[in-house]
């Protein structure tokens, strides 16, 4: 028995004949039992060479091949998931469509047909897919102080996952809003839960207001309701698919462990939550540490009080065990609501920062940032 978990977002026309095409990388992808596809599964939909949206879109196994067991066809139209994935959606404005999540359970060579419909008519055309799942290991190792992002065709965000001890994460959502501004959501905590592929973990996510970075007021601090909810269901190998309703609307990406790892071997057991403490409650940093480099992101409040962040992705150690480094401030494409443009990333270097220890487990943090100055001690959050 098949499982196929998918989404999708493919274009169509509504008036005449549209043109489905299968865009490169999608189509044939192969992965392990239990894994998703390694790249999002992406189709265009033109009528007349120009993009159309907001028609229904299927998606259904048409010849199913079992080693040693055969070949099943007509099968039936992929069903709903564990993690409120589906098989239907309505099409976006760019034309591309993206299924991301597709697995099976058992080994097998799997034939897909992508079709669309406006109603009770479906329109003319479709697009045919192949992919393969070989057996071998689908048990997810334990998830702790990862960092993920979408890859080199979403580069820009990311996604950390933190924990000091226990089965508790705590969870930051790096991303753009709709203007292309960094924004954050946190996911402060929540639970595993039992059922479906991988290790799932699910709860609300906020976004907070507060006082500026170079000002800030704990007094100005109001975490607010959530604004939704995130489920993310961890697979073998190092690959996660992610699941994130925000306002009403349901956002799903497919992702992987990054690999920010230097030149030496050293390790100094920094890697986690850090944050200013009870007084400088409401921002945090998340420190995330591999052989001989740590990729750091303050995650705090900008002149309007609204959520900013700035990345810190590469470190040098020096002399007395303090980290030196430039800050980054990025802007992108849009997170949610059309499809990621890799393009539209800019960095720009805005200051320079020496991260060191001090007494009691406590860490400074000395920036020079924006034309301010400052020094921030944070202390290591357990999540007890």
């Amino acid at each position: 028995m098949i499982r196929l978990l998918s989404t999708l977002l493919l274009l169509v026309s509504t008036a005449a004949l549209a043109e489905l095409q299968v865009l490169p990388g999608s189509s044939p992808q192969s992965a392990i039992v239990g894994q998703v596809l390694p790249q999002p599964v992406r189709i265009r939909v033109t009528e007349g060479g120009s993009p159309v949206r907001g028609v229904w879109v299927q998606l259904r196994a048409a010849f199913v091949t079992y080693p040693n067991r055969g070949i099943k066809s007509d099968l039936e139209e992929c069903r709903p998931g564990d993690l409120q994935i589906v098989c239907h959606a309505l099409t976006n404005a760019d034309g591309v469509a993206q299924f991301i999540g597709i697995t099976s359970d058992a080994p097998a060579t799997i034939s897909m047909v992508a079709e669309a419909s406006v109603g009770d008519r479906r329109i003319p055309g479709d697009a045919r897919l192949q992919f393969s799942f070989s057996a071998g290991p689908g048990v997810p190792r334990a998830v702790s102080n990862d960092l993920w992002w979408g890859g080199p065709n979403e580069n820009g965000w990311g996604f950390s996952t933190l924990t000091r001890f226990g089965p508790r994460l705590f969870n930051v959502l790096f991303v753009y809003d709709q203007a292309g501004a960094p924004t954050w959501f946190v996911q402060p905590q929540g639970s595993y839960l039992d059922g479906g592929p991988g290790l799932r973990y699910s709860a609300p996510i906020y976004s907070p207001r507060s006082a500026p970075w170079y000002a800030y007021s704990t007094a100005n601090f109001a975490p607010g309701a959530p604004v939704g909810q995130l489920d993310i269901a961890f697979f073998a190998s190092g690959v996660a698919r992610l699941v994130a309703q925000v306002d009403g609307e349901t956002t799903i990406k497919h992702m992987a462990r990054q690999d920010f790892s230097g030149e030496s071997a050293s390790y100094h057991d920094l890697a986690g939550m850090w944050w200013g403490g009870p007084d400088q409650s409401g921002w945090g940093f998340a420190i995330h540490e591999q052989r001989g480099n740590l990729f750091m992101i303050w995650f705090t409040y900008d002149e309007a009080g609204k959520p900013v962040w700035f990345v810190m992705p590469s470190s040098q150690l020096g002399e007395g065990g303090a980290y030196t480094g430039p800050i980054y401030r990025t802007r992108g494409s849009p997170w949610s609501g059309v499809s990621y443009e890799p393009s539209g990333l800019q960095i720009a270097s805005t200051g320079s920062y020496v991260l060191g220890r001090a007494a009691d487990g406590k860490l400074t943090f000395d920036y020079q940032l924006e034309g301010r100055s400052g020094r921030l001690e944070l202390v290591r959050q357990s999540f007890d």
